[in-house]
């Protein structure tokens, strides 16, 4: 498809209507909420220093700046260079998916040799072990 075709099109015709109320009715329909994104981005911050799971507490080397954002009914954050996508009901819920998620990986990729790894999960695990810089383990005495 030739955009800029289309687009000289569209404007030509749309310039031929001349009737106020189909004037309206287009710009009804351009305007309308039906035509917007399922989820839409609305960005917030999120950037965690200490990320808490279990008994378990992550102290960074630095806050993980993560991309939350809010759709109709849920909040997604993200963090993409370690794959950690989560989803809650409200933020609270969405962080704690997120520190579930953030344990889990670190757990999994700490307790496997890395010839058993693909080489983007030794990256991942370089990763997340650099960001890392203690872990607080409450359920030890």
């Amino acid at each position: 498809m030739n955009i800029a075709f289309e687009k000289k099109r569209l404007i030509r015709q749309f310039s031929e209507v001349e009737e106020e109320s189909e004037i309206l009715a287009i710009k009804n329909i351009l305007e309308s909420d039906e035509h917007t994104p399922l989820i839409e981005k609305i960005p917030l911050d999120y950037a965690p220093e200490v990320i808490g799971f279990n008994n378990r507490k992550y102290i960074l080397n630095y806050p993980l700046r993560c991309l939350m954002e809010q759709g109709e009914d849920h909040f997604i954050i993200k963090y993409e260079p370690l794959d950690i996508y989560a989803v809650g009901k409200n933020m609270n819920e969405a962080s704690d998916d997120f520190s579930e998620e953030f344990d889990y990986l670190y757990q999994r990729v700490a307790s496997i040799e890395d010839n058993s790894l693909s080489d983007r999960f030794i990256v991942i695990k370089n990763l997340i072990k650099y960001m890392v810089k203690e872990i607080k383990d409450g359920s030890k005495k």
